[in-house]
């Protein structure tokens, strides 16, 4: 009975662990594909305050 509890906690955890990991990698592959894009767009703006 207690190893069931002791499987039903890890599965929970093990589930948690699973969609966080997940979330930071969307996160971070939306990061990386974004970057490239609003890197030439800030610098723009920058040179046109500098003018």
């Amino acid at each position: 009975m207690v190893v069931g509890i002791v499987n039903a906690v890890l599965g929970v955890v093990l589930g948690i662990l699973a969609a966080v990991v997940w979330l930071l990698g969307s996160v971070l592959s939306v990061t990386v594909i974004l970057l490239p894009l609003g890197l030439p767009v800030t610098a723009h703006h920058r040179s046109e305050d500098d003018d």
